[in-house]
This record gives C-alpha cells, sequence and structure tokens, in this order.
C-alpha cells in the first residue's frame, strides 16, 4: 500500500476523527508553559542571511520553543542525555551499543548533562533549509543536521556574519573532536509559521507539536556531535545505538520513540504538514512466524473494547510499504517493503494527547510521578481510531481492518521492554 493509498484510507476516518475529537476541537485550550526559552533556541542561535525570516515570526514559535526547552531541562527527561553522554560504548556486530554501567543515575551526572546543553547553545546554529533546496535529498527531510555548517550543500549561500558567534571557549585544542552543529529544518516549519494566524488552534497545536518533535529530534543528533565521543575506529563517525534493543543506530528517532512514546507523523506526510492535517502514529513488526504474529493479533482482539471491522482494499494494492512515514525506517531499517507476517497499527492520535504536552498542570503531574516514584511514562493515546494492517507470504493484497475507541497502545508497550535494562521507566531516585 503505497503513502497515498493509506492517505485515503485514513481520509475515510476524518468525519468520525472530528466525532472523537481527532480533528477540530473548539474551543481548544490555550497554552500554559511558562519556562524560559533554552539558550540553544534564543533568537541569536538561529541562522541570518539566505532566505532566513526568523525574527519576523519567532514570537510565533514562543510557545513550541518552551515546550522543547522544558524537554530538555526536566529532571524526568533528562536520562535519555545522560545515557548518551555516560553509556559505556561497547563494540557489537551491529556498530557501537551504549550500555549502562551504573545501578541509578545521579544528580551530578543531571546537572552535567544540563549544563552541557546549555554550553552547545553558543557551539550550535539553526536554520531553516532554503526553499531552492526543497527538491533535494536533505530538503524534502523533515530535518538534518551537519557537524559541521560546511558540511551543508546550501552553505555557500551564506555569509560569514548570518552564522550565529562561536564562544570562544569552543575553539581551543581541548575542543578540536566536537562538533559545532547546524540544525536544518525544513522549509515547511517556515512556510507554516508565517502563516500561524491564518490557522484554527487545533492547526497550531498539531504544526507546533511536528516542530517541537523534529526540533528535538535533531537536538539529539546536534548533542551527539557535540560531545565529540565518536571515536572508535571501526565505525568512525556513525552514531551510536541507543540501547542493544535498538534496530537502527537513529538517535533522533530513539529519543522521540522514549519520550513521546511514538513516533508521529501528519497524515500525508510532510505535505500533510503543510495542511495540518490529523497527526498519526505508526507501529510496525515484522514476524518470523505467524504463530508470534497471532500472539500480537489475540491481545488486540480480545480487548473488550475492540470490535474491528474490515476496509475493502482496492484489487491494485498489493504493498505496503509506509515509506515515506517518519517512523518507518526506525521499524524497517534495512529499507525494504514489510515482510511477511508483517503488523502495522496506525492510530490516530487525539487532540488532548497533544494539548497536554503544552499544559503546565500536566507537566505538575510528571514531576510529582518523578518525586515520588522516580518515574518518566508518556501518556497513552486513549481510546481513538486503530487502523490494522496485515500482509501474509504469497498474498497479494494486504488486510486492513479498523476499529473506534479502543484503548490499546503497543507502542508505550515496545518502549517500556526497550528501556527496562537503562532504568529510565523505573528506578529509585537518589535522594
Amino acid at each position: 500500500m503505497s503513502d497515498m493509498e493509506m492517505f485515503s484510507v485514513l481520509q475515510i476516518f476524518k468525519p468520525l476523527a472530528q466525532q472523537l475529537g481527532c480533528y477540530e476541537v473548539r474551543p481548544s485550550p490555550k497554552p500554559t508553559l511558562v519556562n524560559d526559552i533554552h539558550p540553544l533556541f534564543a533568537l541569536d542561535r538561529w541562522v541570518k542571511g539566505y532566505d532566513q525570516h526568523t525574527s519576523e515570526f519567532y514570537w510565533k514559535m514562543e510557545s513550541a520553543l518552551r515546550l522543547a526547552s522544558l524537554i530538555l531541562t526536566e529532571d524526568s527527561t533528562l536520562p535519555w542525555f545522560i545515557h548518551l553522554r555516560y553509556g559505556s560504548q561497547q563494540v557489537e556486530d551491529k556498530g557501537i551499543v551504549l550500555a549502562w554501567t551504573h545501578e541509578f543515575f545521579t544528580p551530578t551526572q543531571g546537572r552535567v548533562v544540563r549544563d552541557s546543553l546549555e554550553r552547545m547553545a553558543q557551539s550550535t546554529s539553526i536554520m531553516f533549509v532554503p526553499r531552492k533546496y526543497k527538491e533535494t535529498e536533505l530538503g524534502k527531510a523533515y530535518g538534518c543536521t551537519g557537524c559541521y555548517k560546511d558540511d551543508l550543500p546550501w552553505f555557500e549561500e551564506f555569509r560569514p556574519s548570518d552564522w550565529p558567534r562561536i564562544g570562544g571557549q569552543f575553539k581551543d585544542s581541548e575542543q578540536s573532536n566536537r562538533g559545532f552543529p547546524v540544525i536544518c529544518l525544513n522549509a515547511v516549519f517556515q512556510d507554516g509559521f508565517k502563516a500561524f494566524d491564518n490557522k484554527t488552534q487545533s492547526e497550531r497545536y498539531r504544526f507546533s507539536f511536528m516542530f517541537v518533535a523534529t526540533l528535538l529530534h535533531e537536538v539529539a543528533h546536534a548533542y551527539w556531535f557535540y560531545l565529540g565521543r565518536y571515536s572508535t575506529e571501526n565505525f568512525l563517525n556513525c552514531e551510536p545505538y541507543w540501547t542493544a534493543r535498538d534496530k537502527r543506530n537513529e538517535l533522533g528517532s530513539s529519543f522521540e520513540t522514549i519520550i513521546f512514546g511514538r513516533i508521529v507523523d501528519p497524515l500525508g506526510s510532510i505535505e500533510g504538514l503543510r495542511w495540518s492535517e490529523m497527526l498519526i502514529s505508526l507501529q510496525s513488526e515484522t514476524f518470523a512466524h505467524p504463530e508470534d504474529r497471532s500472539r500480537v493479533l489475540k491481545k488486540l482482539f480480545d480487548n473488550r473494547s475492540a470490535n474491528f471491522i474490515e476496509i475493502n482494499v482496492p484489487p491494485s494494492t498489493s504493498d505496503i510499504s509506509f515509506a515515506g512515514w517518519r517512523g518507518n525506517a526506525w521499524f524497517h531499517p534495512d529499507g525494504t517493503r514489510l515482510g511477511p507476517y508483517v503488523v502495522s497499527i496506525v492510530h490516530v492520535v487525539p487532540m488532548w494527547w497533544i494539548h497536554q504536552w503544552f499544559n503546565h498542570n500536566a507537566w505538575e503531574q510528571r514531576r510529582k510521578m518523578w518525586r515520588e516514584h522516580g518515574v518518566y511514562q508518556p501518556p497513552g493515546l486513549g481510546p481513538t481510531i486503530v487502523v490494522l494492517c496485515q500482509r501474509n507470504t504469497g498474498v497479494q493484497q494486504p488486510f486492513l481492518m479498523y476499529c473506534t475507541n479502543i484503548d490499546v497502545d503497543p507502542n508505550l508497550e515496545a518502549t517500556a521492554v526497550h528501556t527496562e535494562k537503562v532504568g529510565l521507566y523505573q528506578f529509585q531516585v537518589p535522594r
């Protein structure tokens, strides 16, 4: 099933999505975050010059930048960065794997990482991909990050004075192995913020969430460049696997999965982002044997609230690639179409789930959970629309079913297992 075919299938559910609060919610609550914007996202860290208009709409980005800043500084979310900074690098056949060698995260480690993220701001630049390059491979991505500015194909378009100042302490010999990261965001984000006033409140929320997810995805890559830990000869310049369970060494996707509990896409991929389409979440798994897949399906079908209904699929449909979806390569790193006995579960993301990320009280509840139990857990989606996609070896057509108002979330279960040895989800907070 191509991206456009799946787009057409999910379009059918728009009226139902509206009824379930997944599309337009009126009135929408206002964002209530009041924290400071992190130095990394300050206006003076954004590149000026060629096709860069950030100063014209920076104030429209502030709500999103507050959320991104909060996630970079909260005690409960810092462990992802702590593990990246302190995890022991172990060489395995597939690459470098970060292994945790401590019983718990210490307050000192938290302070060091928090301070280093602030220092990274003095050597990091952020920009939008110039529209001239939007049809290039990098220009089509949601975001990309270069270790150095002259790594970028559009570097020559800018004057030296267009780039943010690099702090003097980053120019000595001790910093020689560190990168000076440049975070580049798709031009659609610049266009979207320029047209922000023309969006509904729900559209602003969806657009802002995707901006935050993309920005922090790239910050994860940038922090690895900044740390300069890529020194193992066999895998020089390669990112590590955040845990041994990762199928791919993709730090940005790891960060999104751990912090948000999922990787979210706008319906219609990058063009859907332009029109602030409803958001969806994809989870795929390929099983070697049909009985393994049957166990997963049994858990879904045994759910009392589940009443799956078959979707008629066009006869010409033979592939379920999801190739243009952000999370696809995270689940299927070899880039091929999904193999035999595949299960793909697509959730439509409710607006309340997006709202709560921008809500001060919701973060107070997370802080309370962290203080009292030492636990951080992303919120589930709750009851929503679920589309189940299957394909068997030798069967040309995929088999699609849907269910409404179901509260089943394999994303969170997978993420909890993914982090169990790292201790991000459950461990005693040092006193």
